[in-house]
């Protein structure tokens, strides 16, 4: 790598975003379309050896762990991998996506500054996720990498693992069962950090593995697992049952305290120790005419400031002193499906979001009305050969499938009126597993018997209809 003496490279970086970012050991940043780095042990800036085709062309980047991903003015991306060993070691990609990494590339519909960024958890820095439920699970060899983008409405927030078909079809959902519209966000270590133009801020551990989707590489559950220990091995997680599994449906939006003071709609996520659960989001603001950031880790209750004296880049948010989440939300999908479950029950989902994970529905038993809860994961029937299929994006005439579970609460348990379709349908769990299959028009549900084993047809299966 070529020294520089250009004037314009930052003497800290503080801040993630698509001009500038860093890592366990360097500072990276573009100008004029080329890529600097600095090792933060010396202050000199050098010039990252690039192919002479992507020199001088880059129009964004993002920085985690030991990769750093590059976005020409086209919106194709380039990686540039092994940042943490040596720089002989580094080299630029721009394979992406199925199969196993050797695809054609991604190109992203949306490459502007704080809509997308990269995202990369691994056995050796990060280590474990931790679950819904508390276990901690240790990160696979494979480890999970992934490209997160808001599209330019706000509204979807998909995500591309370089592993998986280049198709948009898998997403994190946003908040208030996908209506919130998210403004800018950032990433690290499959956390994500949102706001909407008000300053309400929401964090999600998501990624393709924690959220239930990845069945060659892990086990999961929909049950309570409370007596079993944390694995202490990714083998044993996947082969033992003695030891808990990912506990299912994965972890909602964490809603995170509104900011005391002015902020802009720069956020970064900073992974400051092993394990999912260690997070620091900071977003950039000024506090008494001072600029720097406001930080916290991710379960803290509160903002501290840490001034930096450096320029604000990101825009001014109003961020009123109230939780105005709620606010400019965009439509419910208006997508409703009713029918019955084998005659046992009338069903009624209203609003169905195909991205988010849980969401309440009504039972008819009898002539009594029961809320309970349905929770989807995205996991094309739990097969793993069909992870590396194409399928479309959104909810199409092209059936996506779900893993699911209907949760309903204690009170009914010991419900007379509820108890034939608990005992039968239900076949008396709290929590019970079933199967879906979604289109535009229709919506199956396979009340399977066998588990992991999805059959599409049979006495099992009950189709809902659109509704109005």
């Amino acid at each position: 790598m070529d020294s520089t003496s250009r004037s314009d490279l930052p003497s800290k970086i503080v801040m993630r975003d698509n001009t500038e970012g860093f890592n366990q050991r360097m500072d990276f940043a573009l100008r004029d379309g080329k890529v600097y780095g600095r090792f933060q042990s010396e202050n000199q800036w050098r010039h990252i050896d690039t192919p002479s085709c992507l020199d001088g062309h880059i129009s964004a980047i993002s920085v985690n762990d030991a990769m750093l991903v590059a976005v020409d003015s086209n919106g194709w991306v380039y990686s540039l991998n092994n940042l943490l060993s040596s720089p002989k070691d580094w080299g630029w990609f721009r394979a992406w996506g199925s199969p196993f990494w050797f695809g054609r590339g991604l190109k992203l519909d949306n490459h502007d500054q704080g809509w997308w960024a990269l995202s990369l958890i691994d056995n050796q820095t990060d280590r474990t996720y931790r679950g819904v439920d508390g276990h901690d699970h240790p990160i696979s060899l494979a480890m999970c990498t992934e490209i997160m983008m808001v599209s330019k409405d706000g509204a979807h927030i998909y995500q591309h693992d370089p592993w998986l078909p280049n198709d948009y079809s898998f997403e994190a959902s946003t908040p208030y069962n996908s209506r919130f519209r998210v403004h800018s966000m950032s990433a690290s270590g499959s956390v994500a950090l949102i706001t909407n133009d008000h300053g309400d801020m929401f964090t999600r551990l998501w990624d393709y593995d924690i959220a239930g989707t990845d069945p060659a590489q892990f086990r999961y559950t929909w049950q309570d697992q409370s007596n079993l220990p944390s694995p202490s091995t990714w083998l044993q997680g996947k082969v033992d049952p003695r030891y808990a599994a990912i506990k299912l449906p994965p972890a909602g939006w964490k809603h995170q305290p509104k900011i005391p003071g002015e902020i802009t709609d720069r956020l970064t996520v900073v992974s400051t120790a092993p394990g999912s659960q260690n997070r620091e989001l900071r977003v950039e603001g000024r506090r008494e005419g001072h600029t720097g950031y406001w930080s916290k880790m991710i379960d803290a209750k509160a903002w501290k400031f840490v001034p930096t004296g450096q320029n604000l880049k990101g825009k001014p948010l109003d961020n009123p002193q109230r939780d105005t989440s709620k606010v400019d939300l965009g439509s419910a999908s208006g997508v409703n499906y009713s029918g019955n479950l084998q005659s046992k029950a009338n069903i009624n989902i209203k609003d169905f979001a195909y991205q988010s994970t849980t969401r309440t529905i009504e039972l008819t038993v009898g002539e009594k009305k029961y809320p309970v809860k349905l929770h989807s994961i995205d996991g094309r029937l739990k097969t793993t050969l069909s992870m590396l299929s194409h399928r479309e994006r959104g909810l199409t005439s092209t059936p996506r499938y779900y893993d699911a579970a209907i949760e309903v609460p204690d009170s009914y348990l010991n419900d007379p009126d509820f108890s034939p379709f608990m005992k039968g349908y239900l076949k008396g769990e709290k929590v019970h597993e079933l199967y879906l299959e979604v289109t535009k028009d229709s919506f199956k549900v396979i009340n399977d018997s066998h588990p992991e084993i999805a059959l599409r047809t049979g006495r099992n299966v009950s189709t809902l209809n659109r509704a109005k």
